[in-house]
């Protein structure tokens, strides 16, 4: 069981990136946004250092940018996380 929100948070990235974000990341992502809206105050410091020191950060901000484009409100997403890594 997750420890925290940034945790279970975590675990969506990187179960929808070991799926490869394919077709059945549906879940992930309807998790991940509730989470996210669920906890305002999220440590994203958190999230990004679990991603970066767990070599996902370019999947984590794939799923993040995506969670974006699919309705969630960009400002409860970091910019750095917002935006997918091939838009820079």
């Amino acid at each position: 069981m997750p420890r925290s929100p940034e945790h279970a948070l975590t675990l969506c990235i990187t179960n929808a990136a070991k799926d490869k974000l394919g077709p059945f990341v549906a879940l992930e992502l309807v998790d991940a946004a509730r989470l996210i809206r669920a906890h305002p105050a999220l440590d994203w410091d958190e999230v990004t250092r679990l991603a970066r020191d767990g070599r996902f950060l370019k999947p984590a901000r794939v799923f993040l940018s995506l969670l974006a484009e699919l309705g969630l409100p960009r400002a409860l997403i970091p910019a750095i996380l917002g935006r997918p890594p091939f838009m820079e």
